[in-house]
C-alpha cells in the first residue's frame, strides 16, 4: 500500500491545544498528519513513570552542551535540582544508634523494614524460635536475621544485575562522581556511608516500582464547569477518561491552613470566622454569582483595583485573601494589586459556578496524569477519523517556497510530506525559521516542583489544592500546591505526590513552601523523600497567525487550569475550517440503545 504524503494540515506537537485541533480537524473530514519529535504524547503536559521522569531531566541537563542533540521540549526546562532525603536505615538490634551512624534515633524506612522482616527459615521477624525440626521437637536452632544494610545491599545488587540502565541512573543521582563498578564496591563495603546506602536503597525501591508512578511535568486541574469540560461531555471524548473530584482547597494563612468554603454550609460551619464575617462573605459570594444586583454594588468600582472593592465590603485581610487568592486564583502580587474589579469578579465567578457539580470543590483531578490523558484522548479521536501519527519524528528539512504555498517536511528517510496548513507548538520555533516565518516571543517563567512524600500534607484528604499567597511562608510570589496519591494512580501506597508551581517566582519560593509543608504543627509532619525542582520557560508567540496558513498555538498561562487550550483550539479550527462544526455533539450510546 502506497504511503500517503499529501495532507490538508500538519500538526506539530502533541500538547493539549494541538491535540484538540487535530481531533477537531479529523472529525471535520480534514486529512491530518500529526508529528512529534518525542516518543510520548502530551508535550509539556506529559506524564512519566518515575524512572522515565528522572531520566528525562537528567538527560536534558546532561545534553545542554550538545545543542544540536537536544529535543525541542528539553530546551523548555533548566536549572533542574534533584534531592533525595531517605530516613537512615535502622537495624532492630540497636535501633539505629550505631556510633558510626552518628547516633540518635532515626525513623525506620518502612520498605526496608518490610524486606528485613523475613527470618532465614521463614519464622516471624525478630524471632529466634526455629520452625518444626525433624531432629527433635522443641529444639532451638539459630537463625540469621539480615540487617537493614544487608537487605539494602541485596536490593541494589539485584538492580545492578537486572536493570543496568536503572542502576546507572541511580548512580548518577546518588554518587555522580563514581562509575557503576566503584559504586558497587563501595555499597558492598561494611563501612559504607549510611546516608549513601539509605538514599540509594530508597531510590532503588522507587525504580523497582517505577510503573506505579504517573508524574506530570505541568499538572493542572479541570473546572467542573468550563469550556474544556463541556467540550469533553459534548464531544464524547470524556467517556474514555477517568476523574476524581478534588476533595478540599486550603489557604495558608498566618502559619496555619484554612479550609476554603465550597458551599453555604461550609461558610456557616467554619469556626475561624465570626458570624458577622460569615454574613459579609455570603453577601459577596451571592453577588459574585449574580444572585444579587451586581451592577449596584460595584458601581464606581468596575475599573478600580479589585482589592479596593474587597476593602469596601469590610471583609478583612483573611477573607479578602480567600477571595483574591483561593477563589479568583490571583497569585501574582502585582496582578493582585492592579487587576480591575470587573476582571476579578469574572475570575471569582468562574470558580463559584463550578462548585457543587461533581463534588464539594470546583475541580476535577484526572487519573494517570490529566494533561497527558486529555491530549491522548483527542489524538485517539483524530486517529479514529483518519489522522496519521508519527512520534519520535526526525525532521530533516522544512520548506515553503513562497508565502501561503504548501508546507513541505522531509524525514530522515527522504520522504517528503506536504500540507496546506501548519499548526505548531511554540517550542518548534526552529521550524518556523526554516520556512521563513518570523515570530517574536515573550518568555514566561514558572518554577515547578515534584515531591514524593511519606505521608499526606493534610490529615483526612489526599486529593487537594493548597494556596500559599505571597509572603505566606517566606515566598515572594504566590505558590499553588496540588496533592495526589494512589487514588489517582500518581504513586503507590503509602506515598503521596505533591506538585508545586509559582509563576514568575523563584526556586527559593518553592523551597520555603516545601519546608512549610514539612513542619506542620498539627499531626505528624510529612517528609519529602525525593524532590525535583526545575525552571519551566514558556514561549508566548506575539501572534497566533504569523502567516495565513501557519498557526502558532499559545500555551495555557494559568498555573491551575487548562481552559485556555479549548478556547484557542476552537479559534484555530474555525480559521482553517470555517465551514465545519467544532467537535459536534455526539449522541449518548445509552440513548441510542
Amino acid at each position: 500500500m502506497e504511503q500517503e504524503t499529501n495532507f490538508d494540515v500538519i500538526v506539530l506537537g502533541t500538547s493539549l491545544t494541538e491535540s484538540i485541533v487535530a481531533g477537531a480537524l479529523s472529525r471535520a473530514g480534514k486529512k491530518v498528519l500529526h508529528l512529534d519529535d518525542n516518543e510520548f504524547y502530551g508535550g509539556s503536559y506529559a506524564s512519566f513513570d518515575i524512572k522515565s521522569l528522572l531520566r528525562f531531566f537528567h538527560q536534558g541537563s546532561c545534553n545542554k552542551e550538545k545543542e544540536e542533540d537536544i529535543k525541542c521540549l528539553f530546551k523548555q526546562y533548566s536549572n533542574v535540582s534533584i534531592n533525595i532525603s531517605a530516613p537512615l536505615l535502622e537495624d532492630p538490634k540497636d535501633g539505629g544508634n550505631r556510633p558510626e551512624d552518628g547516633g540518635g534515633s532515626v525513623v525506620p524506612n518502612t520498605e526496608q523494614t518490610r524486606d528485613m522482616e523475613l527470618a532465614a527459615d521463614g519464622g516471624p521477624a525478630g524471632s529466634t524460635e526455629a520452625p518444626a525440626n525433624v531432629e527433635g521437637e522443641g529444639r532451638r536452632a539459630e537463625t540469621s536475621v539480615p540487617t537493614a544494610r544487608d537487605a539494602a545491599r541485596n536490593k541494589l545488587l539485584e538492580l545492578a544485575d537486572k536493570d543496568a540502565e536503572g542502576f546507572t541512573l541511580l548512580r548518577n543521582l546518588c554518587a555522580p562522581s563514581l562509575s557503576d563498578e566503584p559504586l558497587l564496591n563501595l555499597l558492598r563495603a561494611p563501612d559504607c556511608d549510611i546516608s549513601l546506602l539509605s538514599n540509594a536503597s530508597l531510590l532503588c525501591g522507587f525504580l523497582r516500582d517505577t510503573r506505579k508512578f504517573n508524574l506530570e511535568l505541568s499538572p493542572k486541574l479541570l473546572f467542573c464547569r468550563g469550556p474544556l469540560v463541556e467540550l469533553l461531555v459534548s464531544s464524547g471524548v470524556g467517556r474514555y477518561l477517568e476523574f476524581k473530584a478534588l476533595e478540599q482547597v486550603y489557604l495558608r494563612w498566618e502559619g496555619a491552613f484554612e479550609k476554603v468554603p465550597g458551599s453555604k454550609e461550609d461558610v456557616f460551619s467554619s469556626q475561624s470566622v465570626t458570624l458577622l464575617e460569615k454574613r459579609r462573605l455570603m453577601k459577596f459570594l451571592n453577588m459574585a454569582l449574580g444572585s444579587e444586583e451586581q451592577s449596584t454594588l460595584i458601581d464606581g468600582y468596575e475599573d478600580r483595583p479589585f482589592i479596593d472593592f474587597l476593602a469596601s465590603q469590610n471583609l478583612g485581610p483573611r477573607l479578602s485573601s480567600v477571595i483574591l487568592n483561593a477563589i479568583a486564583l490571583i497569585l501574582d502580587p502585582v496582578t493582585a494589586n492592579t487587576i480591575s474589579t470587573k476582571e476579578g469578579l469574572s475570575l471569582a465567578q468562574r470558580h463559584l459556578q463550578s462548585l457543587g457539580r461533581w463534588g464539594k470543590t470546583a475541580f476535577l483531578v484526572g487519573l494517570y496524569g490529566l494533561g497527558s490523558e486529555l491530549a491522548q484522548a483527542f489524538c485517539r479521536l483524530s486517529a479514529v477519523y483518519g489522522g496519521v501519527y508519527m512520534l519520535n519524528f526526525e525532521q530533516l528539512e522544512w520548506r515553503m517556497s513562497t508565502e501561503n504555498q504548501p508546507i513541505r517536511v522531509k524525514d530522515k528517510d527522504g520522504i517528503e510530506y506536504t500540507a496546506n496548513h501548519l499548526v505548531t507548538s511554540p517550542i518548534y520555533s526552529n521550524v518556523l525559521g526554516e520556512i521563513g516565518c518570523d515570530v517574536e516571543y515573550t518568555s514566561h517563567t514558572f518554577w515547578r516542583g515534584i515531591a514524593i512524600m511519606d505521608a499526606p500534607i493534610h490529615q483526612g484528604t489526599s486529593l487537594d489544592m493548597t494556596i500559599f499567597p505571597p509572603g505566606a511562608s517566606g515566598n515572594k510570589q504566590g505558590v499553588v500546591v496540588f496533592q495526589q496519591s494512589w487514588e489517582t494512580a500518581a504513586c503507590p501506597k503509602p506515598y503521596h505526590v505533591v506538585y508545586l508551581c509559582t509563576q514568575g517566582g523563584s526556586k527559593e519560593d518553592l523551597q520555603h513552601v516545601l519546608e512549610a509543608l514539612q513542619s506542620k504543627s498539627e499531626g505528624t509532619a510529612p517528609t519529602a523523600l525525593l524532590s525535583v525542582l526545575y525552571e519551566d520557560t514558556v514561549k508566548q508567540p506575539s501572534k497566533v497567525w504569523p502567516l495565513d496558513n501557519v498557526a502558532v498555538c499559545s500555551p495555557a498561562s494559568s498555573p491551575v487550569d487548562f481552559e485556555e487550550a479549548a478556547v484557542m483550539a476552537k479559534e484555530v479550527f474555525e480559521r482553517i475550517c470555517p465551514e465545519g462544526e467544532f467537535l459536534p455533539t455526539v449522541p449518548d450510546p445509552e440513548e441510542l440503545a
